[in-house]
């Protein structure tokens, strides 16, 4: 499988992102992401994919991915005439977050090395997931400043765990040099925060000081896509999210992306996601289960 880029970005004036996703499945293609991710399943079970490990999951599942890991969450098919509903509680955020808390203050040692760990993926039982899920049902219904020592609490709390069981193979991910790692960072955060924008390719190679036919065979080896497809993932990532999160017309989602015309939209959207925009978010829509689960649900803090 070739992993998607998701563009994940946290609400204003917060150093980490807390969502809850609830639906009839997990919309959870193979992807990856420059953030680090905590995901809990609330409910639901299947396969989950960790770089190049196969597992299933259910109800309590813990892992923690690192930056730039691909992953994905399957739904079992269908039982009988009934969907199961799917819910989990998910974390995100950069190594560097809080001002490089993490990276810096030599108490948080363990944690950094958890974050190294994690390269891998990172599945947790016993006492440190029974603690750390307490916590992130409090972080998750807690005020934003609340929620900033019970993060931490549960970084540290998980990396004193003994029973954390790393996913993918020792040889998955390919070494790669920092000043790589770096430029392509660089032109990622770029994309990000200019997808809705003509984005040139000669303006990005600028960016990182390369030619622009350097530039797509470096961008090609650093991302495994090249230049027009990355970008095309970016925004149609970002539209998959506003048909599940918001009542926007399709039309208005389509100039929000960076598209300029409808039917070029539909077109990728569809080789893409393999179905219409319409029908993607009458198939993803949201279905409420509890109202615990609801709470999750951050609405007021949906991606723009």
């Amino acid at each position: 499988m070739k992993p998607l880029y998701e563009k994940i970005g946290p609400a204003a004036g917060q150093s980490f992102f807390c969502r809850g996703f609830v639906g009839r499945e997990f919309d959870c293609p193979f992807h990856f992401h420059p953030e680090c991710e905590l995901t809990h399943i609330v409910a639901s079970r299947g396969l989950r994919f960790t770089g190049d490990h196969i597992g299933t999951f259910s109800p309590g599942d813990l892992v923690l991915f690192g930056p730039a890991l691909p992953h994905s969450y399957h739904n079992d098919e269908r039982t009988g005439r009934v969907r199961r509903h799917a819910a989990s509680q998910v974390v995100q955020f950069m190594p560097d977050c809080m001002g490089g808390l993490i990276q810096t203050a030599p108490e948080l040692l363990p944690v950094r090395r958890l974050l190294e760990r994690a390269a891998r993926g990172l599945q947790f039982t016993g006492a440190a997931r029974k603690l750390a899920l307490a916590r992130l049902d409090r972080m998750f219904s807690a005020a934003t400043a609340e929620r900033v020592p019970l993060f931490l609490e549960i970084l540290v709390g998980l990396a004193r765990a003994r029973d954390a069981r790393s996913l993918a193979s020792e040889g998955y991910a390919p070494a790669r040099s920092s000043d790589s790692d770096q430029r392509i960072g660089r032109v990622c955060a770029h994309i990000n925060d200019h997808f809705s924008e003509p984005l040139y390719l000669d303006r990005l190679a600028r960016l990182v000081h390369l030619t622009p036919a350097a530039f797509c065979r470096f961008f090609r080896r650093g991302t495994g896509r090249t230049f027009t497809g990355f970008v095309n993932e970016v925004r149609l990532s970002q539209a998959a999210r506003l048909l599940q999160e918001t009542t926007l017309g399709v039309t208005e989602i389509c100039f929000r992306c960076g598209y300029g015309n409808v039917a070029n939209f539909n077109r990728h959207f569809l080789r893409l996601h393999r179905v219409a925009p319409r029908d993607y978010r009458r198939r993803h829509q949201a279905t409420p289960i509890t109202r615990r689960v609801l709470q999750f649900v951050p609405v007021s803090e949906a991606r723009r």
